[in-house]
């Protein structure tokens, strides 16, 4: 876009100036709008799908890390039963016959387990027995024993408190065979057992606290010589005896013979110890004299331990279906242990914390996209002022051309007719002395014509400048007066000069003044040509403040608003009034500001009047 307009081709559109600016702001709306929107679009859904994963990813994080938890948990634990399960049943005692031993007569010892659990998440061992009474290899109860430490004695109480109430009973009432059919009663000696492994049917598992035993899944029978369960059976009396040192009883005849001891797999439950809710596991055994039930407690420390995944720590709880048991926040996994319907509880991120980390993809992206916007919306609109302003300037130049042919072909017209009624001789010859006056007061109307173009180019150069110096405001005005009279006479009005009574000094430049009184009253008389009154008064006065007022006042029909009044090709007037480029006024204002001045319009109740303010000097 050149400075002095729009481009040739978009002004040879046969469009109206409102016509191309609509034109042009519908092309800047298209222009900006088009991409603001498919930026919108794209990256409101890439803040979105941002803002998605913010919210799933903890969820499938804590999954993940229940899952791995309750996988080692069950790999942990279940290896841990088999390993336990190995053991020979009797080792529940606190004292044993081992029949690997060398040695023959009554002779017992301590079982492997009575100086605590060999395995590290086990926290102690149990037994229940028909009658209910809960015994732990760890505390030898017998009369004269070795006093047991005081934290087995102490874990003993408080199993005993959680399993008050159970006891152990057969599954069924089939007795089990002392002696299987067809097996030779020598066919194991003393010491040896014999252990296999058989299907059977998985059988209902009764509620712990009910004191069944379940053999459930998978059993083993162990086959030993009569003469070693009946050994291990006496073990604690014999142990008692001994250390009563008391008369050994006639010795019973040797037993012969084998007998059948049907133990279970290992079940899961949770125990309340201490006010703490522990993992335990039970298994159910049957022997010739009656049923017991044996356990192990799962230590909480090294359980915990389990439970941690990097900073994620797991709970073993019971589930709640459609939320965990602290509300929608938590992730739950099975944990899959036979007997126990628990899950690996895994906690999610505070939601308020997850939901504003989640919020600020979305954030950044409104925040962006509106600093987008309002840069677009500044831009759009500093085009379209620039298409506004052309426009202006299209129109003024228009204007400004029309009306300087038109100033200029008036007082051209005087001047040629007159000076050719002078070169002819014609008209009468006592009025070539009028004809000569004619022709300076035209000459002198185009020179200010030629002056005010001239000064508002310097204007727009900002390089109009004056000379400011302490003048006689009321004798240089005078004389302006003097020298405008004959050309305001000509055209049919009148001059009043109203002198002050002394003179009255301010800042101002003697050429400076001329042209704006000039523009002033050739203003005056070309706006008032209808009034009946055509006097012009001009006035020196002292003004407010210190300063000297020189008011020029007209009778014609006054100023309909002085909004834009001083703007350079701005016009009160209709366009069928008095010709003229509309410069006048805005050079006025501009010289007076250049002296230090003002040039102000007064409110008056016939005509108008213009005020230039000086400062006194």
């Amino acid at each position: 876009m050149s400075p002095l307009g729009p481009p040739q081709g978009w002004r040879s559109l046969d469009f109206g100036p409102r016509t191309r600016i609509v034109v042009a702001s519908a092309l800047i709306a298209v222009g900006l709008g088009v991409p603001l929107v498919f930026m919108w679009v794209s990256g409101h859904a890439a803040a979105k799908a941002e803002n998605d994963k913010i919210l799933t990813e903890p969820v499938a994080l804590a999954r993940a890390a229940a899952e791995r938890v309750a996988t080692r948990v069950a790999s942990e634990l279940s290896e841990l039963a088999l390993r336990e399960g190995a053991r020979p049943y009797y080792q529940w005692q606190s004292v044993i016959v081992d029949p690997r031993g060398l040695y023959e007569g009554e002779a017992v010892i301590p079982s492997p387990l009575a100086e605590g659990p060999t395995e590290p998440l086990v926290s102690s061992h149990f037994q229940i027995d028909a009658a209910g009474t809960v015994t732990s290899p760890e505390v030898n109860e017998a009369r004269g024993a070795p006093a047991a430490p005081v934290d087995a004695t102490h874990r003993l109480g408080v199993l005993r408190t959680a399993l008050s109430g159970r006891r152990a009973e057969p599954v069924n009432a089939q007795p089990v065979n002392a002696e299987p059919p067809g097996h030779d009663d020598g066919a194991l000696g003393n010491g040896q057992v014999e252990a296999q492994l058989e299907e059977e049917p998985p059988m209902q598992v009764a509620d712990a606290n009910a004191g069944k035993i379940a053999i459930q899944g998978i059993v083993q029978e162990q086959r030993i010589s009569n003469q070693v369960y009946q050994q291990n059976v006496s073990a604690p009396a014999t142990f008692e005896k001994l250390q009563q040192n008391r008369k050994s009883p006639p010795q019973a005849p040797p037993a012969t013979g084998q007998v059948t001891v049907r133990i279970g797999s290992f079940v899961w439950e949770s125990l309340a110890l201490d006010g703490t809710e522990v993992l335990a596991a039970t298994r159910a055994i049957e022997t010739p004299d009656a049923p017991k039930r044996q356990g192990f407690v799962v230590d909480p420390g090294r359980l915990a331990t389990l439970l941690r995944d990097g900073e994620r720590v797991g709970r073993v709880v019971l589930p709640k279906p459609g939320a965990g048991p602290n509300g929608p926040g938590v992730v739950e996994v099975p944990l899959l242990l036979p007997g126990l319907a628990k899950v690996v509880a895994v906690a999610l991120p505070d939601a308020a914390t997850t939901a504003a980390l989640a919020e600020v993809p979305l954030a950044e992206f409104r925040l962006r996209s509106a600093l987008l916007t309002v840069f677009a919306l500044i831009a759009a609109g500093a085009i379209l002022l620039l298409v506004v302003q052309a426009e202006r300037l299209l129109e003024r130049r228009q204007r400004f051309a029309a009306a300087a042919a038109h100033e200029l072909r008036t007082p051209l017209a005087g001047l040629r007719m007159y000076a050719e009624m002078l070169a002819h001789g014609l008209g009468k010859p006592e009025k070539q002395k009028a004809y000569a006056e004619r022709l300076a007061s035209e000459a002198a109307r185009l020179g200010r014509v030629v002056a005010n173009v001239l000064d508002f180019t310097r204007l727009e150069r900002k390089s109009l400048a004056v000379t400011a110096s302490s003048q006689d405001v009321a004798a240089v005005v005078e004389e302006i007066v003097r020298k405008l009279e004959p050309s305001v006479i000509a055209a049919g009005a009148s001059l009043v000069f109203v002198r002050p009574s002394g003179p009255l000094m301010a800042k101002a430049d003697a050429d400076a003044l001329a042209q704006i009184l000039g523009n002033l009253i050739d203003n005056a008389e070309k706006y008032g040509r209808e009034a009946s009154d055509r006097t012009i008064t001009v006035t020196v006065t002292e003004a407010e403040g210190n300063g000297v007022a020189v008011r020029v006042n007209d009778r014609g029909p006054g100023l309909p608003s002085t909004k834009g009044l001083f703007r350079p090709f701005a016009r009160g007037v209709p366009k069928d009034g008095p010709a003229g480029l509309g410069l006048g006024l805005a050079l006025a204002r501009a010289l007076a500001r250049a002296q230090g001045g003002e040039l102000v319009a007064s409110e008056v109740k016939h005509g108008a009047e213009l005020v230039l303010q000086l400062r006194r000097s």
